[in-house]
């Protein structure tokens, strides 16, 4: 359960091996926003970390 209060927002989240899940709570009722710039940032790190990865075993592919 997020804990509310009246001036912010609830927050909790749960991360498996392909997925983060949030549930947002908020008495200002913006939780639409806040998921909208969560799910941006988090598909922006998955990127670059996907990216990251690929030059890592590029890396070590050509020391082979």
């Amino acid at each position: 359960m997020s804990i509310v209060v009246p001036d912010g927002y609830g927050l909790s989240y749960s991360i498996g091996d392909e997925y983060i899940r949030w549930t947002i709570t908020s008495l200002k009722r913006r939780t639409a926003e806040l998921k909208h710039y969560l799910a941006e940032a988090a598909t922006e790190t998955r990127i670059m970390m996907e990216r990251a990865a690929a030059a890592d075993a590029k890396k070590h592919q050509a020391k082979l």
